[in-house]
């Protein structure tokens, strides 16, 4: 899958804890190799940041949107 993912164009946010060993390992990856994609990495946390943290996703999520119709890349 990996070598797909350089052709794909829209913005990508990933959300991950830093305290998860594998899947902030994978997020850094796939966050590297989509061209407009973008990794909030939320310090403290493991696994499951959207059901811990639904408000700063949220806004995360927004703040991301947001620079995408601004043109932010």
């Amino acid at each position: 899958m990996k070598p797909l993912l350089p052709g794909i164009g829209s913005p990508a946010l990933l959300l991950s804890g830093d305290m998860s060993r594998i899947a902030s390992e994978q997020q850094k990856i796939l966050a590297a190799s989509l061209p407009h994609g973008r990794l909030e990495l939320f310090a403290g946390y493991g696994h499951g940041v959207n059901l811990l943290q639904p408000e700063r996703c949220a806004r995360a999520a927004l703040d991301f949107w947001r620079g995408v119709e601004a043109g932010d890349k």
